[in-house]
């Protein structure tokens, strides 16, 4: 025997006119002609595939945006590639003595290097 032992009942005994169950198919073919249920029908159908020709259209859309922006970032990669190799060449040793000319800059000759002998420091 299971857990509950009493059975559930299946009708109102207080409101019998609740006990017929109403289903969508008997509603439609008590109130509504065969013909408008053959137009609703069709219309439900058209509105249900113009719906996916739209959802269609829009993620082909996407999908062209998609790529296009994909190939914009390749670009900027590549482009970005160059403007490294360009920062490097300019920072190389060679280009700058070249440009040191051009700068009208003096070549350095004898560096002295003067350090202090004490390391006293002052008091107030």
């Amino acid at each position: 025997m299971g857990r509950f032992f009493w059975k559930k009942e299946k009708s109102n005994h207080h409101f019998p006119e609740l006990n017929t169950k109403k289903s969508l198919g008997k509603f439609l073919l008590a109130y509504l002609k065969p013909a408008v249920i053959v137009v609703l029908i069709g219309a439900a159908i058209l509105g249900l595939g113009s719906l996916y020709l739209v959802q269609t259209n829009v993620n082909a859309t996407a999908g062209y945006q998609m790529k296009d922006l994909e190939q914009r970032i390749d670009g900027l990669k590549q482009y970005n590639r160059k403007l490294n190799l360009a920062y490097i060449g300019l920072q190389s040793m060679d280009n700058v003595t070249a440009m040191s000319a051009d700068l009208k800059l003096v070549p350095v000759g004898n560096v002295e290097i003067i350090s202090p002998l004490d390391t006293a420091v002052a008091m107030k």
